[in-house]
């Protein structure tokens, strides 16, 4: 592995292989959206939680859907 950024950890083991298999299970189903900035469509997709980024409204924070519950614990041990 090359340079971390400064202030970055990285902890080979906080998920134990069958959390990383389960989480992956999660993601690979989620519904992630096409980002569209300025009527153009970017190499990527992104999915928000808690507050979602309205790309074509300059920037602009609007609610999102809730955290879910099978990201909680990983977001508790990050903390």
């Amino acid at each position: 592995m090359g340079e971390l950024p400064d202030g970055l950890v990285y902890n080979s083991e906080f998920l134990s292989p069958e959390e990383e298999r389960g989480v992956l299970g999660y993601v690979e189903n989620l519904d992630f959206q096409a980002v569209r900035m300025r009527g153009q469509t970017a190499r990527r997709t992104a999915r928000h939680f808690g507050f979602d980024y309205d790309y074509e409204r300059y920037g602009r924070v609007v609610p999102g859907d809730p955290l879910p519950e099978w990201l909680l614990a990983i977001r508790d041990r990050c903390g």
